[in-house]
Order: C-alpha cells, then sequence, then structure tokens
C-alpha cells in the first residue's frame, strides 16, 4: 500500500489512468513501487525517514511546520528563482502517472487500455499523449521543493535529495 496515494486517486481529475479491475491492480503495483523511491531521492534517506515519522492523522499528513511548508502547494517569490509548487501529493501523482502510462504496452484511453488491431492505426509516442509535460510538471515541483530546502538548510540540515532532470521528449 503506498503511502499517499492508491489507485482510485487516478480515476477523477486531470491526471486519469484508465481504471478496471487488472488496471487497478497494475496501478497500485506502480504506486506502491515508485512512492518510497520518489520521496527517499526527493529528501534523501535522514530526512525522508523524519518525514516519514512526523506523519500523522486518517488521511495522514505532516505535522511539523518545517513538513507542512514543503507538503503543501507553495509560491516563495522573494528570490530570484521564483519557486513554484503544487505539493507533494500532486507530484506524485504526475510521475508516477508518467511511470505507469510510459510502461504500457498498449494505449491508455478513457475508455481503457486498448491495442491497435488495424493495418492502418499506430501507437502514440509519448510527446503526441502528452507524457513529457505531465513529467516536467513533477520534475518542476520536485526541483521547487529541493531549492527551498536548500535555500532554508537551517531548517532542513539533514537534506541529502538526488536531483531529477527534465525530459527530453518534445
Amino acid at each position: 500500500m503506498g503511502i499517499f496515494l492508491v489507485s482510485t486517486d487516478f480515476a477523477t481529475g486531470d491526471i486519469l489512468l484508465s481504471q478496471n479491475d487488472s488496471q487497478e491492480i497494475n496501478i497500485q503495483v506502480t504506486i506502491d513501487r515508485m512512492e518510497v523511491d520518489i520521496l527517499q531521492d526527493l529528501f534523501g534517506s535522514e530526512l525522508y525517514d523524519l518525514f516519514i515519522s512526523d506523519l500523522a492523522g486518517t488521511p495522514e499528513i505532516p505535522t511539523t511546520e518545517r513538513f507542512t511548508d514543503v507538503f503543501e502547494p507553495f509560491l516563495k517569490d522573494e528570490d530570484c528563482p521564483r519557486l513554484k509548487s503544487d505539493g507533494i501529493l500532486r507530484m506524485l501523482k504526475r510521475f508516477i502517472w508518467a511511470e505507469h502510462v510510459r510502461n504500457q504496452p498498449a494505449s491508455n484511453t478513457a475508455v481503457g487500455m486498448v491495442q491497435s488491431v488495424e493495418q492502418n492505426s499506430k501507437h502514440l509516442t509519448p510527446a503526441q499523449y502528452g507524457w513529457s509535460p505531465k513529467y516536467n510538471e513533477a520534475v518542476y515541483t520536485y526541483s521547487a521543493i529541493q531549492a527551498f530546502m536548500i535555500r532554508e538548510s537551517d531548517i532542513y540540515p539533514e537534506f541529502k535529495g538526488i536531483c531529477k532532470d527534465l525530459s527530453g521528449v518534445i
């Protein structure tokens, strides 16, 4: 089970994945595999452990200010460059969407996963189905959170996160 997300989080909104019984299981497998890895990369192992131990409630959310400051969306424009984060939950949804869709042998559509059988059909490239923009939006938030923690190193002295690059797919 993921820390924050479940497969039904991808059933509505603008970050959708096809949902049927087998797809729901596959989505949850992607969530379970990726959520911890993304957060460990974001924070580094020591700060990740502190973040996880700070979670409380149902649903679980951070309780101390230093973690709510990076968990929730923010806009910091007092310095250049301006830092904008859509929040950790939305960032995770975008990364997981991108990973799940990228690894599918068929096309993700509103009616489920489909595979072309007609001779004149072709599979779309990641650029054609919008993979790169969603992935890059996740990287922008990820990078903003890390830049904020670096700027506030006295509050986040345990930070040892790993940077992520934008997708080169256009």
